[in-house]
């Protein structure tokens, strides 16, 4: 495509700065303007950002995050090898030990969606690739 050289963030930003100078031409009508003390441009940049302010999206913008962190950083990794030696004796248990890799931080972050990408996805990961699983991978082979 012609904006993949630009990174995602930066598409973003365009987008919103475009929603933004185009807004009181394509956000409003005409009785929208006939309102006394209707402010267009305040009303179109408070629109282009309302996104910004649900909390829903700042939990899974932590999440990935941290789960970038997990990757750079590689604790993924050594849970799965504390995982593995401890509970990696049986199939049984390993799926167990899978379970247990969710259950552990669930009181401490309120959203699955969040807790799976940001530190479960992770320690998945590696403790497939332990066993030679390379499918989860994902870098292009």
């Amino acid at each position: 495509m012609a904006l993949d050289p630009l990174p995602s963030a930066a598409i973003g930003l365009v987008a919103v700065t475009i929603i933004t100078m185009l807004g009181p031409w394509v956000l409003f009508g005409h009785a929208d303007f006939a309102q006394p003390g209707f402010d267009a441009p305040t009303r179109a940049t408070g629109w282009a950002l309302s996104g910004f302010a649900n909390a829903t999206v700042w939990l899974a913008f932590g999440a990935f995050m941290f789960a970038l962190g997990y990757e750079r950083t590689g604790p993924g990794r050594r849970i799965a090898l504390m995982l593995d030696r401890v509970m990696g004796h049986r199939t049984l248990s390993l799926g167990i030990a899978v379970a247990l890799a969710d259950v552990i931080p669930a009181p401490v972050t309120p959203s699955y969606t969040a807790r799976s990408a940001g530190a479960v996805f992770s320690i998945l990961r590696n403790l497939a690739s332990l066993y030679g699983s390379l499918r989860c991978r994902s870098s292009p082979t």
